[in-house]
C-alpha cells in the first residue's frame, strides 16, 4: 500500500469503520421511569389501618402520597423526585421530613431501585424550651381576658382553658385530650383512664398502652365549668377550638397547647417526682426500660401521692 493510499485519520492508516449502533446502545440505556399505582398507595394505607394508626393520621400520609404521585404525573425517575422535594424544603422541617419518609415508603412499594439515593434529613437540634408557671398562667389569663358574646364562641374559650389546665397538670399529649370522653374522666377524683378502643373516633393511643393520670383541682372547676356549657352530642374537646382560638385571636402567641405537656414534665422534675411514676403518668414508651417494664408497677393512689 503506497503512501498516498493510507488513511491519516486513523493509526494504522485503513479505513474508518462506519459508525453504527452506539445511538441505539444509548437510548437502551437510559434510565426508565417506575410506574406508581393506585394499589401501591392503597397498600400503604391499608398497612396503617392494620397497624391502628388514626384516622386523621392516615389522611395526612395519603394526602403526601397523593401530592407526590400527582405531581410527577403518576411516573419519575431519581431527578423526578429531587425536584418535587426541593419544591417542599421551604416547609418545617419535622414536616417536610414527613415528606420524605412518606415519598421514601411509596417508591419503595413501587420497587424504585433508587431509593437509598433519598436520604433522610437531619433535624435541627433547638435550643430547649422551658415552660413555667407563670408563663402557663399567662395563658390562660389572656385567654379568660378575651370579651366573646356568642355561646359558640364562649364554649371554644372554656373548652380551651380547660383543656390547657388538663394538659399542664396531667401530662396527657394534645391529641390524646381531643379524642377524651368523659367516660374516661372521673371528676370528683380528677382522674383520667385512656382507654384503647375508641374505634368509632379513630383513637388510638400512643405505644398502644393504656394508662392513668391525673389533673388538678384547678383544671377540675374549669372542667365542670365546661360542663355546665356542654352539649353531650358534640365531642368534650376537640382540634377545632384549639386551632381557632391560635388561627384568630392568639396570632402572635409564642405558647401552644403542646407545651402544656412540656410545663408538666419540667414541673415535675421541679418538684422532685421520680422519673419512673413520671414516665408512668406521661406515657412514655417504656421499651428498653426492664424495670419499668416487668418489675415497677405502681396503683393509682401511689401514683397520685406523688401530685399532691
Amino acid at each position: 500500500m503506497r503512501g498516498r493510499d493510507l488513511n491519516p485519520r486513523t493509526p494504522t492508516g485503513g479505513d474508518l469503520e462506519t459508525f453504527t449502533g452506539c445511538k441505539t446502545e444509548f437510548n437502551q440505556n437510559k434510565p426508565t421511569k417506575i410506574k406508581i399505582t393506585e394499589k401501591h398507595i392503597s397498600n400503604i394505607l391499608n398497612s396503617m389501618r392494620v397497624a391502628n394508626k388514626t384516622k386523621d393520621h392516615i389522611r395526612k400520609v395519603e394526602r403526601i402520597l397523593r401530592e407526590f404521585a400527582e405531581a410527577v404525573n403518576y411516573e419519575c425517575d431519581f431527578e423526578d423526585v429531587v425536584v418535587f422535594l426541593e419544591a417542599h424544603k421551604n416547609k418545617a422541617h419535622s414536616y417536610y421530613r414527613k415528606y420524605v419518609i412518606y415519598v421514601r415508603k411509596l417508591l419503595k412499594e413501587a420497587g424504585a431501585d433508587f431509593v437509598d439515593k433519598i436520604q433522610l434529613p437531619k433535624m435541627p437540634k433547638r435550643r430547649r424550651e422551658v415552660v413555667k408557671r407563670d408563663d402557663v398562667k399567662r395563658l390562660i389569663e389572656r385567654i379568660r381576658s378575651l370579651d366573646f358574646k356568642l355561646h359558640k364562641q364562649r364554649l371554644m374559650q372554656q373548652r380551651v382553658i380547660a383543656g390547657l389546665l388538663i394538659m399542664a397538670t396531667s401530662g396527657l399529649r394534645p391529641e390524646e385530650l381531643y379524642s377524651l370522653t368523659l367516660d374516661e374522666i372521673d371528676v370528683e377524683n380528677r382522674t383520667i383512664r385512656l382507654e384503647i378502643g375508641k374505634t368509632a373516633s379513630g383513637k388510638t393511643i400512643k405505644d398502644y398502652e393504656e394508662r392513668v393520670t391525673f389533673f388538678s383541682e384547678e383544671a377540675k372547676q374549669e372542667l365542670l365549668k365546661l360542663l355546665d356549657m356542654w352539649n353531650d352530642g358534640k365531642p368534650l374537646f376537640n382540634v377545632r377550638s384549639f386551632y381557632s382560638m391560635w388561627e384568630y385571636y392568639l396570632k402572635d402567641e409564642k405558647l401552644k397547647p403542646k407545651h402544656m405537656r412540656k410545663f408538666f414534665s419540667q414541673q415535675s422534675d421541679r418538684l422532685g417526682m421520680p422519673t419512673a411514676v413520671k414516665k408512668i403518668l406521661m406515657g412514655h414508651s417504656l421499651r428498653g426500660d426492664v424495670d419499668l417494664s416487668h418489675y415497677d408497677f405502681q396503683d393509682e393512689e401511689e401514683l397520685k401521692k406523688n401530685l399532691r
